[in-house]
């Protein structure tokens, strides 16, 4: 090896081959530090999601307790277990309370699946089948218009119709699962 000086065109092309390591790891810190704002970012935006879905469901959930507040003659029929004939006066309302019931309940479902540790299944589905379990007039209107909502919801209905029964007149042969 020798011990000669370097060029002037030996000295420039290797301060420019420095200069790029130097670039690109400036870059690859950038990029570093870039990516980690974007997940914290991602996951303020994931939490403020679950806290937009939660207010929402509670909204959707005191619009149904507070019309239960101007209409307390209906809460019999969807918390009482009673049933109502369709030539009562009150029939009409219990339909339109039925359905508000039915597409809040269906949106649970979709929040269920999408957003399970927002919407806890076990919690939810327990909810559910209760209130089947307590309303004729919700079941009597789901299978009116079952293809309007989520088939889930009707083997929940199912559930909830099995607990109405006295023990013997529930046949083991009837029991589904939920499916997931």
């Amino acid at each position: 090896m020798s011990n000669e000086p370097l060029s002037l065109y030996q000295l420039l092309s290797l301060l420019i081959l420095l200069a790029g390591f130097a670039a690109v790891g400036g870059v690859l810190l950038l990029w570093y530090r870039l990516a980690r704002q974007t997940a914290r970012q991602t996951a303020q935006i994931a939490d403020s999601l679950k806290v937009s879905l939660y207010g929402a469901g509670a909204v959707q959930m005191l619009t149904v307790d507070s019309l239960f507040l101007d209409h307390p003659r209906l809460r019999p029929y969807f918390y009482g277990g009673e049933d109502l004939r369709e030539d009562d006066s009150l029939y009409p309302q219990a339909q339109a309370m039925a359905e508000l019931i039915l597409d809040y309940f269906n949106s649970i479902m979709r929040q269920m699946r999408h957003f399970p540790d927002v919407w806890p299944r076990v919690w939810w589905e327990s909810y559910l089948i209760d209130s089947f379990k307590n309303s004729p007039v919700l079941c009597r209107y789901l299978r009116s218009v079952g293809d309007w909502y989520s088939p889930d919801l009707d083997v929940l209905m199912k559930q909830g119709e099995r607990k109405r029964q006295p023990p013997e007149a529930a046949a083991p042969s009837d029991v589904q699962k939920t499916p997931a």
